[in-house]
């Protein structure tokens, strides 16, 4: 028997993660999305793999721009991870009001977050998960 998404979803939560705003920059368009299928992949060279569903709007974003940062959230931050997760239309996923700054890849960096690393995009394919090469963050000015 099949399980139902409902069934698939109960089960797949008990499996505990890590949860990441995995942000990007578009122009003057800052977006992000919770994600929790984020993992290491190799230290030589360093890969990390990052799962975005087809048709979410990060994954068009994040093949157009070829760059992004995962910000990596502590359990007091459940609200930033909610706020990034709910499906809206457009590019409704910015920043607003959540103080960041930006890399000097320009992608935005959440304040207060406990850890991150910025990445570029190795490879992206349709059938498989995109692989992308992480650079470490170094911040640039804040931006005001």
């Amino acid at each position: 028997m099949t399980p139902s998404k409902d069934d698939f979803r109960r089960v797949a939560g008990r499996f505990a993660t890590g949860v990441t705003i995995v942000t990007t920059r578009h122009g003057d368009h800052l977006h992000g999305m919770t994600a929790n299928a984020v993992t290491s992949v190799s230290l030589e060279p360093l890969l990390v793999l990052v799962c975005v569903d087809k048709t979410a709007d990060t994954h068009d974003i994040l093949a157009q721009t070829g760059f992004f940062a995962v910000n990596i959230l502590g359990r007091e931050q459940q609200d930033i991870s909610v706020q990034f997760a709910q499906k809206k239309a457009g590019w409704s996923h910015g920043l607003h009001g959540l103080p960041h700054r930006f890399a000097v890849t320009g992608a935005p960096i959440i304040w207060r977050i406990s850890a991150r690393f910025c990445a570029t995009c190795l490879t992206c394919c349709s059938t498989t998960a995109p692989t992308w090469r992480p650079r470490w963050c170094r911040s640039a000015r804040p931006r005001r």
